[in-house]
């Protein structure tokens, strides 16, 4: 199921740094900044932005034959915080989402001084 809505793909993101997998923690959180609003409620905004790069197509073969794979791929720019070096590490050597095997999920990050 494409996640085509902004919202969607963040909220898919900020998944992926709980738990990259299943049962496999993601180790970083994306950075938010709180805002109180009129009614005292607060929200978060996120520090991502996401830029649509369109759709990627491949093949992949299981016991029922090959299948055409289509993969909406989308850039994430944004801060994030390493909430635990270890499933970090892993997360940067596997990728994170299921189109990895199309050369989607790959994280390039700096330090923030």
């Amino acid at each position: 199921m494409a996640l085509l809505r902004e919202e969607e793909q963040i909220d898919w993101l900020v998944r992926k740094g709980d738990e990259r997998e299943e049962d496999c923690p993601g180790g970083f959180e994306i950075l938010a900044k709180k805002i109180r609003e009129q009614n005292d409620e607060i929200s978060q905004i996120v520090h991502v932005k996401t830029t649509p790069e369109g759709k990627q197509t491949g093949r992949k073969s299981d016991e029922k034959g090959k299948h055409r794979m289509t993969q909406l791929t989308v850039r994430f720019d944004g801060l994030l915080r390493i909430t635990d070096p270890d499933a970090f590490r892993e997360t940067l050597v596997r990728g994170i989402g299921p189109a990895k095997a199309f050369g989607c999920g790959l994280m390039l990050v700096k330090r923030v001084v």
